[in-house]
């Protein structure tokens, strides 16, 4: 999936790893949550430096256009 930056400071806020079976939201090399491909997130964490940023995850199903 790739690597999010806050929009303030520019330092990774965190990153996305995505297996098969799981997306990880990685912050400083930590596991911050370990969801399933069909969870949906929206929330909000701090970066590094203190500043909020946004974490939005849908299911893989919706954005392939598909639903169960």
């Amino acid at each position: 999936m790739g690597v999010v930056f806050c929009p303030n400071c520019y330092k990774e806020a965190y990153r996305l790893v995505d297996d098969n079976e799981s997306v990880k939201i990685m912050q400083d090399g930590k596991c911050l949550i370990n969801l399933n491909n069909s969870s949906s997130v929206n929330m909000s964490i701090n970066c590094p430096g203190g500043h909020p940023v946004t974490v939005e995850i849908k299911p893989k199903e919706v954005l392939n256009g598909t639903r169960p």
